[in-house]
């Protein structure tokens, strides 16, 4: 994925090579369609008389076999291709062949939180232990913006929010929150982290999403994980506290710029025998 800055073609219509006047029965239709030269590169996607070409196994026809591939030029520019190819037998009329660029650009937020203890022993907090003290297994929720759950608007938001945090937990128990993401077209993709690494899926459940009538829509990911899982003594700091920190990440993808390019290939023949006369002429 490309964070960085997009370098954006002024003209952003693919171009279609490989179209032949007309075809026979016996030959194959090989057609190319490449995108301008770009940073980040082209995404394409083709149809054929309205069919999905290169997309998931439910919208392509295994009638037409296809390739993309990707080329590299200077200043680190690249061009995309797609490869489409199929016999003639399938050019009973006429077909319209679509060609469709897309150039986005990914950029991340993210919202994290820290559950904190003053501990100054930290093995006492590992579940092995047997000596303990209630409250030294006090893990509490601090950060320097605390959230105002009567208060928020997920749907306005600059960046995913975290619900469902409590004032404190114990150290055996199970941190259920929620990451909901900001508005924004298209969907949000939504990851955890807990200490720099990225959570397991087991630990997680995805909420249904939410579409609005402007074509923006919201995700909510859930966390439920114990914090025995999560503490490490090795991870403490110098000053004998034990934190834990939850971060979400929502990854946007923005749409910079589109084309397409068309035409029509044309339906096959029936090729022409060495032995067939014309009408009208006699044969020698």
């Amino acid at each position: 994925t490309y964070l960085g800055t997009p370098i954006i073609p002024k003209d952003p219509n693919p171009v279609i090579i490989g179209k032949k006047s007309h075809y026979t029965l016996n030959d194959m239709v090989n057609l190319t369609c490449t995108s301008p030269l770009s940073l980040p590169p082209a995404q394409l996607s083709a149809t054929i008389n309205g069919t999905p070409i290169g997309g998931d196994d439910h919208s392509t026809d295994n009638r037409f076999q296809h390739r993309i591939y990707y080329q590299k030029y200077e200043n680190n520019l690249s061009s995309s291709s797609i490869n489409i190819q199929f016999s003639t037998k399938y050019l009973t009329h006429r077909l319209p062949f679509e060609c469709h660029s897309t150039i986005t650009h990914r950029h991340n937020r993210s919202t994290e939180v820290n559950l904190w203890t003053r501990h100054k022993n930290p093995q006492h907090l590992h579940h092995n232990s047997d000596e303990h003290n209630d409250a030294d297994l006090n893990i509490f929720y601090t950060d320097d913006k605390p959230i105002d759950e009567d208060n928020q608007t997920p749907e306005d938001s600059s960046e995913p929010t975290i619900s469902g945090l409590k004032v404190s937990y114990g150290a055996s128990d199970v941190v259920n929150v929620s990451c909901v993401s900001s508005r924004y077209k298209p969907m949000p993709e939504l990851k955890w982290f807990i200490n720099k690494q990225e959570v397991d899926p087991k630990y997680l459940t995805r909420e249904k999403p939410i579409y609005y009538g402007d074509g923006y829509s919201q995700t909510t990911l859930r966390l439920h994980y114990s914090l025995q899982t999560a503490i490490k003594p090795s991870k403490t700091s110098k000053s004998n506290k034990i934190v834990v920190n939850l971060k979400c990440v929502e990854s946007l993808t923005q749409v910079l710029t589109t084309g397409k390019e068309t035409l029509n290939i044309p339906s096959a023949v029936e090729p022409i025998s060495d032995n067939t006369v014309g009408a009208g002429c006699e044969a020698i």
